[in-house]
């Protein structure tokens, strides 16, 4: 594979990865309804499809580290940082805007994943709370 070629397929990648961050945004999202909503069903529908998603998005970032050193680059971000300072002018703008739509991306999928984990305890402890179960914290101070 030429370096044309590896560039050319890093840049395919950031923008199959920003579709998969958008697609897991929005089962993240409906997930955050479906606690809300106490639909048990739809969510273990949701956190299938997510898992098929963040299998892609791990295939993915695996397959970038490959090529980056290929380039002879870092394996990380700094290895993306300085593909982009090396890439000609224009090619530079749209990568590096790519780039950081991929990284706003990714931390607004971390932040409403983290609200649905908090979501996802309190549906836990009001769960056993119907059935008849000590809470979680409970549990372990009658301990």
């Amino acid at each position: 594979m030429s370096k044309q070629q590896i560039v050319k397929a890093l840049i395919q990648g950031i923008r199959h990865d920003l579709q998969a961050y958008q697609q897991l945004g929005q089962l993240l999202l409906r997930q955050q309804a479906s606690y809300l909503q106490f639909n048990g069903t739809t969510l273990t529908e949701l956190v299938k499809k997510q898992e098929h998603v963040l299998a892609q998005l791990q295939h993915s970032a695996s397959r970038r580290r490959q090529l980056l050193q290929q380039l002879g680059l870092p394996a990380d971000k700094q290895g993306m940082t300085m593909l982009m300072k090396k890439l000609p002018s224009p090619l530079n703008a749209q990568v590096r805007q790519s780039w950081q739509q991929l990284e706003s991306h990714v931390q607004s999928c971390q932040k409403t994943n983290q609200v649905n984990g908090n979501l996802s305890a309190s549906y836990g402890e009001l769960l056993m709370q119907i059935k008849g179960e000590p809470a979680y914290g409970t549990a372990l101070m009658q301990s």
